[in-house]
């Protein structure tokens, strides 16, 4: 994610960032009014691929717990390899997958709708 903002702060137009600081704005002003807006669009493709891997997070929690102590650390793409590959009980697995996928897709079209007010593209 880190290299994603850098990446976004490095295509900002420096004609723009040099016009505002001719036109006297620093510091706070300069970072709200014209950097943040610039820089939207790079922050609404990383704020969805976050929560997107946030929702399929399983790789530490499986490795260091097995989702214990109880079911404390339990995911649901654990519980959806688990039953999938564990207990071989695969059209519960392949509904869990299901659920995950319109949950994920209910999210990102959720992130989408409410881009249109602060995402402004130049």
């Amino acid at each position: 994610t880190f290299i994603i903002y850098l990446g976004g702060l490095s295509n900002l137009p420096t004609e723009v960032l040099e016009a505002a600081e001719v036109d006297g704005a620093q510091g706070w002003k300069k970072l709200t009014k014209i950097t943040l807006p610039l820089l939207s669009p790079t922050i609404l493709f990383a704020t969805v691929t976050d929560i997107i891997k946030m929702l399929q997070f399983f790789d530490e929690p499986f490795i260091m717990t097995r989702g214990g102590p109880g079911d404390a650390s339990r995911t649901a793409v654990m519980l959806l390899y688990e039953s999938g590959f564990g207990n071989l009980e695969f059209g519960y697995g392949s509904a869990i997958a299901l659920v995950l996928f319109i949950v994920i897709m209910a999210v990102t079209g959720f992130q989408f709708f409410m881009s249109r007010r602060w995402v402004f593209y130049r």
